[in-house]
């Protein structure tokens, strides 16, 4: 208050401002001198572009015969250099402002003549296109950050990013702490008592291996849910989660190193990892915990999520009928525990009232609350190798292609990239397998690309990143085909005609189980 009341006397002896300084501060600045006057911007110079829609047509007309595409790529090239030549090309006229909602100033049938064209173009022009509307983003967007804009890059280019930076962090902290920047080295596997060299086909295989016997349900670590066909983490209490631990660095080495994992996790074990996707650097702070909801508990347990809608729905009395509590129960090493699914919960009924509270109190407790100390050290695990800041530009489902790959198949792209040993790719045997293969049903595809490598699903890069090779078996035609899964490779005898190839194949495909059949 002291302070205040002097600052208000003093403001009060201040002299009265006279009108000659009232004048001065209305002083145009037309009357400044020449010297004093500030210099404004010029008006940028606007490009000047004639092209019609017809002209442009009759140019792609023209590149198509004779497959000279430059009048079209400079186009291209210098339409997109910057927002002010869009502006010159594709408004009706560029100097006259269009603000209303009736007429946007745009003439759309060029728009749209220029796009259809441009998916038709080679991909150099359409390169240059993509360049020039990320230049002119760079130029005009202030703060411009790909992680706001991530659409704009493509999973394999964010795969190359993270393992750009993880090489580089490598780099970084070799000196600070050799044995954790060891695990950022690209793998080299040799097995004991075999001798080798590791190109690939050595590192995928102890992949596998190992990815095999640690989902085994002996271990306990994971559950395996039949409905759905997947695993989910144990909740069982223990006095060490390193393995946990394990099982995240594993996992995050094989990103790392480009193997595509045969790991079946539900959608939200990706969106857990991502919870924050930079490791906070206050070991207090909660990691791998993120909003679920039914949806999600769906993916996992279809039946007991099911049963939880159905008491959402359910029209009768919810306490009288169900009798149930704020209070669930597990099962663990035989023995039946029970869990408050908050303060005093064994003691507040489930009513119509507060069900939606209980049901969503129970996804969190078994996607989030159970398995904490589980996922965390798991979360550790995958980020002690793939921490990056590139995750910032990765959403869920990109994660999981990552580590898994895609589920989208397409046949006839794998087909195009196939090589052979043994056989050409004209040679009877050859056409009957694809014959065949391209038309199977999309389950006896999979089958079969989980045979020959594995996993039912594509790597990041697309069917050619599988190096899928078909050899020829220098055996009889009774046999069944047989892969080598670390070398994603096919040997396939001579068969004599198609339904012989085909009985064989489907037999092979799908009675197969580890490293031989079932």
């Amino acid at each position: 208050m002291t302070g205040y009341g002097v600052f208000c006397a003093s403001v009060r002896d201040l002299p009265s401002i006279c009108l000659d300084v009232r004048q001065k501060q209305r002083m145009s600045i037309d009357t400044l001198p020449q010297e004093l006057k500030a210099p404004f911007p010029p008006e940028p110079s606007l490009p000047i572009r004639t092209k019609t829609v017809k002209d442009f047509q009759d140019d792609v007309e023209k590149s198509k015969a004779s497959g000279d595409w430059k009048a079209v790529h400079y186009f291209y090239s210098t339409t997109f250099d910057s927002f002010l030549e869009i502006n010159a090309a594709f408004k009706k006229d560029t100097n006259s402002p269009f603000n209303t909602v009736e007429d946007s100033g745009i003439d759309a049938q060029f728009v749209d003549v220029v796009y259809d064209a441009l998916l038709n173009t080679p991909q150099d022009v359409q390169k240059s296109v993509l360049k020039g509307i990320i230049n002119g983003l760079l130029q005009e967007w202030t703060g411009f950050s790909f992680c706001q804009y991530p659409f704009i890059i493509s999973i394999a280019a964010k795969k190359v990013i993270i393992q750009r930076d993880s090489e580089q962090q490598m780099i970084s902290i070799a000196r600070l702490a050799r044995k954790r920047a060891d695990l950022k080295k690209k793998l080299k596997v040799t097995f004991v008592g075999e001798a080798g060299l590791d190109m690939g086909g050595l590192t995928k295989e102890w992949f596998l291996l190992l990815i095999r016997q640690i989902f085994h349900p002996d271990y306990g670590m994971f559950t395996y849910h039949k409905d759905s066909h997947c695993h989910w983490f144990s909740s069982f209490k223990c006095d060490n989660y390193s393995e946990f631990r394990l099982v995240g660095a594993l996992m995050g080495l094989a990103v790392y190193n480009s193997i595509t994992l045969d790991i079946r996790f539900p959608p939200c074990c990706y969106k857990k990892l991502l919870s924050p996707p930079i490791v906070p650097c206050d070991h207090n702070t909660l990691v791998g915990i993120c909003d679920v909801t039914l949806d999600d508990l769906f993916q996992i347990m279809p039946e007991l999520a099911h049963g939880l809608n159905e008491l959402l729905s359910y029209e009768g009395n919810v306490e009288e009928d169900f009798y149930s509590t704020f209070q669930v129960f597990q099962e663990e090493f035989g023995v039946i525990k029970s869990y408050n699914l908050k303060p005093n919960g064994d003691k507040i009924a489930v009513t119509n009232q507060n069900r939606k509270e209980y049901v969503q109190l129970y996804v969190d407790f078994l996607l989030n609350k159970s398995i904490y100390k589980q996922f965390a050290a798991f979360y550790y695990g995958f980020h002690s190798v793939c921490a990056s800041y590139a995750l910032l530009l990765l959403r869920p489902e990109e994660v999981e292609i990552l580590v898994c790959g895609s589920p989208e198949l397409d046949m006839s792209a794998l087909q195009r990239s196939t090589q052979y040993e043994g056989y050409q790719k004209t040679d009877p045997t050859i056409r009957y397998f694809w014959d065949v293969v391209l038309g199977f049903s999309l389950d006896l595809q999979k089958k079969l690309l989980h045979f020959a490598t594995g996993s039912d699903r594509v790597p990041v890069g697309g069917m050619a990143d599988l190096n899928f090779k078909i050899s020829k078996s220098e055996t009889s035609t009774n046999w069944l085909p047989v892969a080598h899964t670390c070398f994603n490779q096919l040997c396939l005898p001579p068969y004599k005609n198609k339904k012989e190839l085909k009985q064989k194949l489907i037999i092979g495909i799908s009675n197969a189980e580890g490293f031989g059949l079932e």
